[in-house]
């Protein structure tokens, strides 16, 4: 059983001592890293390893005999890559194994497991700047064109989040393909029960936020919009896939390339990495690169060392692979947060990282600094842009995100850019942007629960902030009767009267409205003192044994409209006993009732319906009717059989 809440304990002491390391600027891949009990380097018993694709199956073997090393795992994201578990035997550590095995002529390389930190720094005062850093993103001009999608999923590839935030819980991505606590792998991807994602340091499917990072970098990102509480992330509504490598001080290469290969295999194309290295990884390297197949852009913190990382690099920011975007940080004043790395060639640009609040495990809120906390703001920007256009590739995001980056003085010869992320400028540079949306078509209005119309209608556009509803009782004075949001594609009109009603849908956004759909019209002919009736009475006598039998009795229930009526509790009285009994019918208007045992003596037995009740509907015993004609329609005799 293991124990997050010593190692949360564990966390506090290290955040003690990094508030007196802070003042001195570290010199390490995070501030965290400082810490009573020195950090590995790497992990002490594995390495990867890379074999020559010409090799044959024995000399691979040839060379992990020679290390006493057994294959572990391989990877489908980054095929020549293998990790390798070393027994210890013969007195081979990995900086010995490595050495032997880059003499082998069958291996193209071998390279530690390293050690991975986040990137963040320590909590400041609560709720300090009230979220400046999305009006400094220009976030609300984003939000006129598209505020996010519940099929778009974001993985934050971090220390796990508090998945039952208040802010965070309806926004968190549930595994389609598996079924909850049946304790098997149903999807078929190695994991068992991996619900919300998985947890690859800890090995289970409980990605808990080990420390509150993971849960203040899903925050920025789809902290829940519009709901009354809390904040709001860069995504009104999005899925976010919670993928833990990180306990509360750092993870290995190989827990990091796990998680990226989980989001991969799972299609998700926008992820957040908030920690980083100075070792070089060519497997970690190897794995982003071939993300690209499936369009996948990767998002990462630069770091907090204040160091030029065109000189010093920090990876996996400092990868030069065109799916990446490395992200700093800066003050609300727009200049470059003192310990943010800087980098003509390995920083993209630059986005709020100082004082931003965020969800903080808990349930609670809080504002922290870093570039951890300046990369969501970018991985929220790349994912709201492509939940708006899915068919963009990896490149037109980037591109988007670099393009429209706001100039900066401050910034200037600090990043690719020099400049600070401006969400609302890339949507208005997105192809389309400054056209009003396509129009909705194959409206449908079909009536539902008597009083109800349910519209329905195909969305054509890619660029609507949402979609008008108008009705009309003679298709020429219309009403706008609501505005629904972007990617919607139906609407309940209900309380209606007794009348005909036609409807028409309009996509909207800032340039305009689109063309109206087509008109569905409908009749609601149903008054408001609506009947129902017992449609059919069956019965049926079995014998329990010599000398007991049971009766059952099956009750239709139907409107006025001959539809079937749901949820209406029937009562009735058994005729040997008195006894009062009841159903409730389902979604087919049907439900049974089963008499108490009987003794043989009794030949029959008879059931009358009393009553039924169906919220407002009024029961009409006069005219119920028997289709089969084995019943007066309001009650029934009921033979052993």
């Amino acid at each position: 059983m293991r124990t997050r809440l010593n190692a949360r304990s564990w966390l506090r002491f290290f955040i003690g001592l990094l508030i007196i390391v802070t003042l001195v600027r570290p010199s390490f891949a995070s501030a965290l890293q400082v810490q009573s009990a020195p950090t590995p380097e790497y992990a002490p018993n594995r390495l990867f390893v890379s074999f020559r694709v010409s090799t044959p199956s024995a000399a691979r073997q040839q060379a992990l005999d020679l290390i006493h090393g057994e294959v572990i795992k391989e990877y489908a994201l980054a095929p020549d890559v293998t990790l390798v578990q070393l027994d210890n035997k013969g007195g081979i550590d990995v900086p010995a194994a490595q050495a032997i095995l880059e003499n082998d002529p069958a291996v193209n390389y071998a390279e530690p497991d390293y050690w991975i930190t986040p990137l963040d720094m320590i909590t400041d005062d609560p709720r300090l700047g009230e979220m400046w850093g999305l009006a400094n993103a220009n976030v609300p001009s984003a939000w006129e064109h598209h505020t996010g999608t519940v099929d778009m999923v974001v993985a934050v590839i971090d220390m796990g989040a508090d998945y039952n935030h208040p802010d965070l819980v309806n926004n968190i991505w549930i595994n389609p393909d598996e079924i909850a606590g049946n304790g098997i792998d149903d999807d078929g991807n190695g994991y068992v029960d991996d619900i919300r994602g998985y947890d690859f340091y800890y090995h289970d499917n409980d990605p808990m936020d080990a420390g509150t990072h993971g849960t203040h970098v899903a925050g920025t990102i789809c902290a829940e919009g519009n709901n009354g509480i809390g904040v709001v992330g860069m995504l009104w509504h999005c899925q976010i896939m919670v993928l833990q490598f990180m306990g509360p001080t750092g993870g290995f290469t190989s827990g990091a390339m796990d998680a990226l290969s989980y989001a991969v295999d799972k299609g998700v194309r926008v992820s957040n990495n908030s920690w980083g290295t100075n070792s070089f990884s060519t497997p970690l390297y190897t794995m982003i690169q071939n993300a690209q197949s499936i369009g996948h852009v990767y998002v990462a913190a630069a770091g907090n060392n204040g160091r030029d990382t065109d000189l010093v690099p920090l990876y996996p920011a400092s990868f030069n692979l065109d799916n990446i975007i490395s992200v700093g940080s800066i003050r609300s004043n727009e200049t470059p947060a003192g310990d943010s790395n800087r980098g003509v060639l390995s920083v993209d640009l630059h986005a709020p990282g100082v004082s931003i609040l965020s969800t903080t495990a808990g349930g609670g809120y809080g504002t922290m600094s870093g570039t951890s906390m300046a990369s969501p703001h970018v991985a929220g920007a790349a994912a709201l842009l492509l939940s708006a256009d899915p068919e963009q590739t990896y490149q037109e995001v980037r591109g988007l995100l670099l393009q429209s980056a706001r100039p900066t003085p401050a910034l200037a010869g600090l990043s690719v850019t020099g400049g600070v992320l401006d969400v609302g400028a890339a949507f208005d540079q997105m192809p389309g942007s400054s056209q009003p949306p396509a129009s909705p078509s194959d409206l449908e209005a079909p009536v539902q629960y008597y009083t109800t119309v349910c519209l329905a209608w195909a969305d054509h556009a890619n660029n609507e902030n949402g979609f008008e509803v108008f009705r009309s009782t003679d298709q020429i004075n219309w009403q706008s009767i609501m505005a629904v949001p972007a990617n919607t594609t139906g609407f309940d009109d209900t309380n209606l009267l007794p009348g005909e009603y036609a409807y028409q849908v309009r996509a909207f956004n800032h340039a305009g409205q689109s063309d109206p759909s087509n008109v569905a019209s409908v009749v609601i002919q149903v008054p408001l003192g609506i009947t129902i009736h017992v449609a059919d009475l069956d019965g049926a006598g079995v014998w329990l044994n010599r000398a007991l039998w049971q009766a059952t009795v099956a009750i239709e229930v139907h409107d006025m409209g001959h539809e079937p009526v749901s949820f209406a509790q029937v009562s009735g009285v058994w005729s040997n006993s008195g006894e009062v009994a009841t159903c409730i019918t389902g979604e087919t208007g049907r439900c049974q009732i089963t008499s108490p045992s009987l003794w043989y003596i009794q030949s029959d037995v008879s059931f009358a319906v009393q009553n039924i009740v169906a919220e407002t509907m009024l029961y009409v015993p006069p005219e119920n009717h028997d289709p089969d004609g084995d019943s007066n329609g309001a009650s029934i005799i009921v033979r052993p059989q």
